[in-house]
C-alpha cells in the first residue's frame, strides 16, 4: 500500500489504496487502485482526473466508493501522463490529443482486458471530455480522429461508424450474474462476476460514463475566470519554472499549509499535492489547460455523438461551476436525448480537495452503480447494478 499522505486522514474503516507505476502507452504512468474485498470483483470503475490530473486527489473519493459499493468493486484511478511528480520525462508536455491517447491505452491495456467484469467509468472535469473524445475516434468522427490515437496499439474505428450489438458490447460477462450475497444465480439486479467474463475470454462491457462536473465546452469571452486562467495558462512554461523553484526552495510541510490557506482542504491532501508539485507536474498542468482552451472552444459532433448515448452518460452539474455553467447544463440535455443529468447545490467542482464532498460525490455514484440516480443503498451494499445492466448493450459500448 502505498504511505501517501493522501491516505492519513481515511477512517481505518476504509480501504487504503495501493500504488504502482506501470508503462502505459509508452508513458510511466502513476496508478492507484484498491482491490476488491469481499470475494471476486463484480465490477470495475475506473476513475479518470481532472487538470491537474494526479490520482492522488481521488484516493478519498475512490475508498469512499469501495466501501459503499460492499467492496465488491475494483477502484483503479490513473495519473495524465505527466501530471504525477514522481518522474520529470525528461521536460516533456502532453496536449489534449496525447492525454486522450494515453487514456485510450489505459483503457486497452487495463481496464477493457478480455476477461475484466463490466466497467464504469466516472471522468472528472475535463476527464470527460477526453472519454468522450475516445468515443468519438472510435465512432468515426473525422473532427477529433488524431494521429496521437491512431498510434494507440491495438486502436480500430469500427467500419461505418456504428455501435456494436449487445452481444458484441456485453458479450458473456453480462449474460448471467451473481447476487451480491454470494448465491450462486443470475437473479435480479445481480452483478456479473469476472469468472463469467473470463469464461468467454471477451472484451468488458463499459456500462456507464459518470461526467462529474464536465468540462466539456470552453466559453473564455463570457467567462471571466476562465479568460484569466487562459492567460495565465498561455505562460505555461514560465510559470512552470517558477513554481517550480518555489517548490523546491519551500519545506514540503510549509508548502501543504500554504496550499490550505482559505480552504478547506484535508491536510492529509494537501500533502499529497505538495509531494507532487515540481517544475514538470505544473508545466503539463498549464500546458494541457492552455490546449483545452484551443480545442473545446470548437464544436462538438453532438447529433452522431449523442446518438445512442442517452442514458449511458449521466452527467453531474453543480453551482457556481467555472467549467459548466446551469445554461451549458440544461443545454447538454436538449443536445444528448435520454441523457440522465443531475444538478448539486451543496456540491463544487474541486469536490476532491475535500473529505466530505468526496464523500458525498461517493455516495451519489454508488446510487447511479446501483441502478438509480439517488437510489438507496441497502445495508451492506447489497444490491446491484439492474437498470445499469439493462442499458449495456447500447450505445457507449465497446471503445
Amino acid at each position: 500500500m502505498t504511505g501517501d499522505g493522501a491516505n492519513s486522514e481515511l477512517s481505518v474503516l476504509l480501504a487504503r489504496p495501493w500504488q504502482e507505476h506501470r508503462d502505459v502507452g509508452g508513458v510511466r504512468t502513476e496508478l492507484l487502485g484498491i482491490e476488491a474485498s469481499t470475494g471476486p470483483e463484480r465490477l470495475q470503475v475506473l476513475v479518470i482526473p481532472g487538470n491537474p490530473g494526479s490520482a492522488a486527489l481521488y484516493v478519498p473519493f475512490m475508498a469512499h466508493l469501495h466501501a459503499l459499493l460492499g467492496g465488491h468493486a475494483h477502484i483503479l484511478a490513473a495519473s495524465h501522463a505527466g501530471h504525477d511528480g514522481f518522474s520529470h520525462h525528461g521536460g516533456q508536455v502532453w496536449d489534449l490529443a496525447e492525454q486522450v491517447a494515453h487514456k485510450a491505452a489505459l483503457l486497452r491495456q487495463v481496464a477493457l482486458a478480455p476477461g475484466r467484469p463490466p466497467l464504469l467509468v466516472v471522468a472528472h472535469s475535463v476527464g470527460a471530455a477526453m472519454m468522450l473524445r475516445i468515443r468519438s475516434t472510435w465512432l468515426g468522427l473525422g473532427t477529433y480522429r488524431t494521429q496521437a490515437i491512431a498510434q494507440v496499439e491495438g486502436w480500430a474505428l469500427l467500419e461505418g461508424g456504428g455501435d456494436p450489438p449487445l452481444q458484441e458490447a456485453a458479450g458473456p460477462a453480462l449474460a448471467a450474474a451473481d447476487s451480491c450475497d454470494g448465491g450462486g444465480g443470475g437473479g435480479a439486479g445481480g452483478w456479473p462476476t469476472a469468472a463469467s467474463a473470463a469464461a468467454g475470454g471477451t472484451t468488458p462491457a463499459v456500462l456507464k460514463l459518470v461526467a462529474v462536473f464536465p468540462f466539456l465546452e470552453a466559453v473564455p469571452r463570457s467567462n471571466r475566470r476562465q479568460a484569466s486562467i487562459r492567460m495565465l495558462a498561455a505562460w505555461h512554461g514560465c510559470l512552470g519554472w517558477l513554481g517550480g523553484c518555489l517548490a523546491a526552495a519551500l519545506p514540503r510541510a510549509l508548502l501543504a499549509r500554504c496550499l490550505r490557506l482559505g480552504s478547506d482542504m484535508a491536510t492529509g491532501m494537501a500533502d499529497a499535492i505538495a509531494a507532487r508539485l515540481n517544475r514538470s507536474t505544473l508545466r503539463n498542468a498549464l500546458y494541457l489547460a492552455a490546449d483545452e482552451f484551443k480545442v473545446l472552444s470548437e464544436p462538438w459532433p453532438w447529433p452522431q455523438l449523442a446518438s445512442g448515448l442517452g442514458r449511458r452518460l449521466h452527467v453531474m452539474g453543480c453551482d457556481e461551476d467555472t467549467w459548466l455553467s446551469r445554461a451549458q447544463y440544461e443545454e447538454l440535455q436538449q443536445r444528448v436525448p435520454g441523457l440522465q443529468a443531475t444538478w448539486h447545490s451543496k456540491l463544487r467542482h474541486d469536490f476532491c480537495v475535500s473529505e466530505a464532498q468526496s464523500k458525498a460525490v461517493a455516495e451519489h455514484v454508488a446510487g447511479i452503480a446501483h441502478g438509480g440516480r439517488e437510489a438507496q443503498l441497502p445495508s451492506g451494499g447489497g444490491a446491484a447494478v439492474e437498470a445499469v445492466e439493462a442499458e449495456a448493450g447500447h450505445a457507449f459500448g465497446k471503445l
